[in-house]
């Protein structure tokens, strides 16, 4: 089987060693080739591993035999990739690192990525194409949606329901039975008390609407 890291940024560098991890801790490694793939012009190769636009990827490789990770910490660029991939007939990828606690009775989607550390309680669930980080925590009966990103170190309580397209930020907490509306963006280290509507962007402890979230943009040009 091949991987394809669609993402040759440092993302995609983590989700290589990921998926390096789940290869040796298996007696057969699942993926026996892993390339990685990029739209802007970047490096030839990375690490000795070579790195393809997608159009080059997709003449290169069978969709009969290869699975895509999408490696981008912008979930509407996560969005558009997956339709992407899927459009050309590719399956999502799939990787859960060997050391998480995960309940047999959570549901992990497709294409998720769920790293080092984390612990997914039951009756969660998991949306299609979310990146959990490394050390996440998120409590019995909770939702994630599609798409989404959940930073290193966020603790999600209990019965909280988190949108599709929906970022959440390094070390940010989030109460029991909150609810955040799609395409929301909670900033760093941010203390969730109260429902985060739609497309808003919250900061701040205890966390505060501070602003739409108008270009759906999480990683701003710095000015």
């Amino acid at each position: 089987m091949i991987l394809g890291i669609y993402g040759a940024g440092g993302l995609g560098r983590e989700v290589y060693e990921l998926a390096e991890t789940i290869n040796k801790a298996r007696t057969d490694p699942y993926w026996g080739n892993i390339v990685f793939i990029s739209d802007i012009d970047s490096e030839k190769e990375i690490w000795g591993i070579p790195v393809l636009r997608y159009e080059d990827f997709v003449l290169r490789f069978s969709a009969k035999f290869t699975q895509i990770a999408i490696a981008v910490g912008e979930p509407f660029g996560r969005e558009h990739i997956r339709k992407k991939v899927i459009a050309s007939n590719y399956h999502l990828a799939t990787l859960i690192h060997p050391i998480c606690r995960i309940s047999p009775r959570a549901i992990i989607l497709e294409g998720c990525i769920v790293n080092f550390g984390c612990n997914i309680s039951y009756d969660t669930m998991i949306g299609t194409n979310t990146f959990l980080q490394p050390s996440c925590g998120i409590g019995h009966g909770s939702q994630v949606g599609e798409d989404s990103v959940i930073s290193a170190g966020v603790r999600i309580a209990g019965n909280v329901s988190i949108g599709n397209q929906v970022y959440v930020g390094l070390h940010s907490a989030i109460r029991e039975k909150i609810s955040i509306g799609d395409a929301a963006i909670i900033s760093m280290c941010s203390s969730i008390q109260r429902d985060v509507p739609n497309e808003m962007i919250a900061a701040g402890n205890p966390a505060r609407i501070i602003q739409k979230n108008n270009d759906h943009k999480v990683f701003k040009p710095k000015m």
